[in-house]
């Protein structure tokens, strides 16, 4: 789907704010802020539907840039989305979309006929197995509906619609900030509310708001809990994908955070660069991200940025395509290597005959024996220290019966807990080895006054125990083994069973 040859409109549905504007040859030349409140107190009769208040004011505020385009992108908040990663078994294309929408239902407690959605597949591999890393971003139909039953009734044709993390990312790849054969952290700060993003291999892989200080004046370096939600992303997303390494992060703002972007560098130990949202749009005053998001909608066309996540119309199967570019580049590397260690090579000679006359003399009380008994030996007490090293001293248990008390949420009460221990073997330096892990798994039940709500809660409380620290560092899986509503005499509740090992 294409905008107007001409000019390009962009929409940001904020919570308080609606961010229009009007691109021309890529550059934003009109932006305007539309409050929401003033839609609504403009309208005398209130007793129409909100679809025909909103249209008509917007028709009212927008209508001049119809003559230019009839159509119109809508970038969708991050907070009226449901972000979810799994992994499924290697498949062939046209086999994924079924299996896609099968584990799907796991992670949202909502019918895939309620939700709007899209999903992007990455092949993987994990300890010797393929498969694939399901990235998948749905919106409650009722929601989506919403904003667009509006924008028809202002007589806007409704071109893309996308999430605003997809758009902020065209915004920089526009601007040539972002590698995209490198993973690159990029944290977006806006007063009480903040989010970090991670984009691999031109898609955007990790989305998550993090808490953020009301008063600019506390974005700080020094903000030590800002500094840890930061790393708790950054440690959780490494622990998805160990093959992965973050090494650049852009930090984007409104305000002037050059001293929290230093203060970031110095903490992680990466690369990093703040750019302020007046760069992005080529203008002299700093706007809210709304704008951005906005703004980065209408580059879908010009093929400069991340993988497409649309959602306005039925989930494409996605597969990601071979990267020529990089492979090339991985081959003139090897070719660079290759002729780099035969001019080291040669240059290291004459210090490889002074360490060989040390050798020989260290290995004196050994040359009377054969190379198979000093290796015997030399296996023999590798195995012992290995054996030591892997006996289990303590435990983490009297943590796990702390925390998970202060972490249920209200209305949730466990039925059942057991902790076990399994030997996850591995090998190294080719001896066997067995690390001793710990599972724990419970059940119990949750009741709220809306049952619907139950199942949100639950998930709720699967993803707080995933990204805490602790939990997240103790267990390589956090699962929902399986949620079902039953009634408690009078009450309806909803049953579920969690796994962590």
């Amino acid at each position: 789907m294409k905008f107007g040859a001409k000019t390009k409109l962009g929409l940001y549905w904020g919570k308080e704010t609606i961010y229009f504007v009007a691109v021309k040859s890529g550059q934003a030349e009109t932006i305007i802020p539309i409050s929401s409140q003033e839609a609504l107190q403009s309208q005398k009769d209130k007793t129409l539907p909100e679809k025909i208040l909103f249209g008509s004011f917007l028709l009212s505020k927008l209508g001049n840039f119809r003559a230019q385009s009839k159509s119109i992108g809508l970038s969708l908040p991050a907070n009226d989305l449901m972000v979810r990663s799994f992994t499924i078994p290697m498949m062939k294309a046209e086999e994924a979309k079924n299996v896609v929408e099968f584990e799907a239902i796991k992670y949202i407690p909502l019918k895939l006929s309620e939700l709007a959605y899209t999903f992007h597949t990455i092949p993987l591999t994990d300890e010797q197995q393929k498969g694939l890393r399901v990235l998948f971003v749905a919106i409650k139909m009722n929601v989506l509906q919403r904003y667009t039953g509006i924008l028809e009734h202002a007589e806007f044709a409704i071109e893309r619609i996308e999430p605003s993390f997809v758009s902020l990312v065209r915004a920089l790849n526009k601007k040539g900030l972002i590698n995209k054969n490198q993973p690159t952290a990029v944290i977006e700060f806006e007063k009480g509310k903040s989010k970090i993003l991670i984009l691999d291999e031109d898609v955007v892989q990790h989305v998550r708001e993090i808490p953020a200080p009301d008063e600019e004046s506390d974005f700080t370096s020094t903000n030590n809990n800002l500094l840890k939600d930061i790393r708790v992303s950054l440690d959780f997303y490494k622990r998805q994908n160990p093959k992965s390494e973050i090494k650049n992060i852009l930090v984007v703002s409104q305000m002037s955070l050059n001293e929290l972007t230093a203060g970031i560098g110095r903490e992680f130990g990466f690369s990093t660069q703040y750019i302020c949202t007046s760069q992005l749009l080529n203008i002299k005053e700093a706007v809210e991200l709304g704008f951005i998001y906005a703004y980065g909608l209408t580059l879908a066309d010009q093929e400069i940025s991340t993988k497409n996540f649309e959602l306005s119309g039925t989930p494409a199967r996605k597969q990601q395509q071979p990267n020529y570019v990089l492979t090339a580049l991985v081959l003139l590397g090897c070719v660079c290597v290759a002729m780099l260690s035969v001019y080291s090579s040669n240059q290291m000679v004459v210090g490889h005959w002074d360490h060989l006359a040390q050798l020989e003399k260290s290995q004196r009380p050994f040359e009377k024996s054969s190379i198979e008994e000093i290796e015997k030996k030399r296996m023999e007490k590798l195995g012992e220290f290995y054996a030591y090293q892997d006996v289990r001293l303590k435990s983490q248990i009297n943590d796990d019966l702390t925390r998970i008390p202060n972490l249920l949420p209200q209305g949730t009460w466990l039925t059942s807990w057991d902790f076990t221990y399994y030997d996850k073997s591995y090998e190294q330096d080719k001896i066997n080895r067995v690390n001793s892990r710990l599972q724990m798994n419970f059940e119990g039940y949750t009741y709220a006054k809306n049952p619907n709500a139950q199942f949100q809660i639950i998930n709720n409380w699967l993803a707080q125990l995933k990204i805490d620290e602790h939990f997240s560092r103790q267990f390589d899986t956090i699962e929902l083994g399986s949620v079902q509503q039953e009634n408690l005499g009078e009450y309806p509740v909803t049953k579920f069973k969690i796994s962590c090992r």
